[in-house]
């Protein structure tokens, strides 16, 4: 359920598939070339002195936005120009750790949606996770704690794969059972690629 839209890592490997493949397009779904640190009419790469004003929307690529000491600097920047209110901001995080204040800043801003990268629950979480962190001690709090912002949405994102298939019964009952009001229902894709 993770894809090159979400991750600039991926990018630069799509756009040689692309170049190889251009079914790929409709294999992926991506009806247009993925743009990377090129400005475009779909991408801009914003710096400190840009013109922001008329921003609607901010995709936040890559990394783990939580961690990146820049990430508070750089939505304060909206929050402080009055641009916020009218910006809906997406992101992707493993919610293993939320800095607070940026969760300050997120109450500015029109909406964000935050896709949580998750594997399973339990041990294979633990396991997938590299075993620092727990589904149940560090990421059900996060959710939580998100849940108390009426402007945020909280979306899921699983990479299905042989570590993980026998643990998706209990994932979605995990899921299903998580007393949060902003999550979408959960979204079932099927593989359609590579054949």
């Amino acid at each position: 359920f993770c894809g090159p839209h979400f991750s600039t890592q991926w990018d630069g490997d799509v756009k040689k598939l692309l170049e190889k493949d251009r079914k790929f397009w409709v294999k992926w779904g991506i009806h247009k070339p993925i743009n990377s640190k090129k400005d475009t009419d779909e991408t801009i790469v914003l710096s400190r002195d840009c013109d922001t004003s008329g921003l609607k929307y901010i995709e936040v690529k890559g990394g783990e936005p939580f961690l990146n000491m820049e990430f508070s600097e750089f939505l304060k920047r909206f929050v402080d120009s009055g641009e916020a209110r009218g910006i809906r901001l997406h992101l992707s995080s493993n919610l293993t750790v939320v800095d607070t204040s940026v969760l300050e800043l997120f109450r500015e801003f029109r909406r964000v949606s935050i896709n949580v990268s998750m594997e399973g629950t339990g041990d294979l979480y633990k396991y997938l996770r590299g075993g620092r962190y727990s589904l149940e001690d560090h990421v059900t709090p996060n959710l939580l704690v998100l849940d108390q912002f009426p402007n945020i949405e909280i979306n899921f994102h699983m990479v299905l794969s042989a570590l993980n298939v026998f643990g998706l019964k209990d994932f979605v009952s995990w899921y299903d059972d998580l007393a949060i009001k902003n999550k979408n229902k959960w979204p079932f894709r099927n593989l359609a690629w590579p054949d």
